[in-house]
């Protein structure tokens, strides 16, 4: 049976490469990109691969263009089975979105709790949905500091990390909410893969892309276990677990701190401008 699936950061790397092995399994699969010139390229190279998929265009920095294309999505389609926050960028120097929210924390994540509680009135119900959250394994090394969410001293790798910390608390805190309505959230980890994640830096950021790519994996090998958590039915139960390599791997700690979930919870809520409490 054909399922509706939405992927940001769908125009490149794993996204893209999730993107085209989904919709050639016979889905119907929405892409989101950052710019329509993205979108356009991406959509070229996927009818190459023989699949189709539907480009849409959404600036992730910017909280009023997603509840708007959240909105346009609610009145196009009436039920979403799986979403995949997998979009991700990575600023070497301090940037703020519309909001005046440090960036990489803004795109890597708040703009995926923005996203995905605006969706959730389309998901679940008599037919079971799954949220999948690609975090990293850079999570590992970082702390949430409530007292510098947004990185007033900042360092591009500690705010990378704290994003994809924040990611995964996400991910556990949505799982205890999520409970009873028949949808599923999980983490992963996709390796070093050859992207473009550092390529938004000017001249830098195409020097270190470039070298990512020389010591990165392929999207395509990086892929499987999204695959898996999106489609396999021996993870249809399963929920508010982190995957690497398509197994299971606990967690530290510090990344299962029901309090830490709890309290970026509610400044997430804040920041958005949405109701803590979770309605669907």
């Amino acid at each position: 049976m054909s399922k509706l699936f939405l992927i940001t950061g769908a125009t490149s790397g794993i996204g893209f490469e999730t993107a085209r092995q989904i919709a050639l399994m016979g889905h119907q699969v929405i892409g989101v990109g950052s710019s329509v010139e993205s979108c356009t390229k991406a959509n070229d190279k996927m009818l190459k691969y023989g699949a189709k998929v539907e480009f849409c265009v959404c600036n992730l920095s910017d909280q009023e263009q997603i509840k708007k294309f959240a909105d346009d999505i609610k009145l196009k389609y009436t039920k979403l089975d799986v979403l995949i926050n997998n979009a991700g960028v990575i600023y070497l120097r301090r940037l703020l979105d519309s909001k005046g929210i440090e960036k990489t924390f803004s795109i890597n994540y708040l703009s995926h709790y923005l996203l995905t509680r605006l969706l959730l009135d389309i998901m679940g119900g008599y037919n079971p949905a799954r949220i999948i959250n690609v975090s990293s394994i850079a999570h590992e090394k970082a702390r949430i500091d409530f007292s510098d969410l947004n990185t007033n001293k900042y360092n591009w790798m500690t705010a990378y990390r704290r994003s994809k910390l924040a990611q995964i608390l996400f991910t556990r805190q949505l799982a205890i909410l999520l409970d009873s309505y028949n949808i599923t959230v999980n983490a992963m980890h996709p390796g070093i893969i050859s992207t473009n994640l550092i390529s938004k830096n000017g001249l830098m950021g195409t020097l270190l892309t470039f070298c990512l790519k020389l010591i990165g994996k392929s999207p395509q090998k990086g892929v499987p276990t999204l695959i898996q958590l999106a489609t396999s039915q021996s993870v249809s139960k399963i929920s508010g677990k982190y995957y690497v390599n398509c197994k299971e791997v606990k967690l530290k700690p510090h990344a299962t701190d029901k309090e830490s979930a709890k309290i970026l919870w509610d400044i997430s809520a804040k920041l958005c401008q949405l109701p803590k409490q979770l309605k669907i």
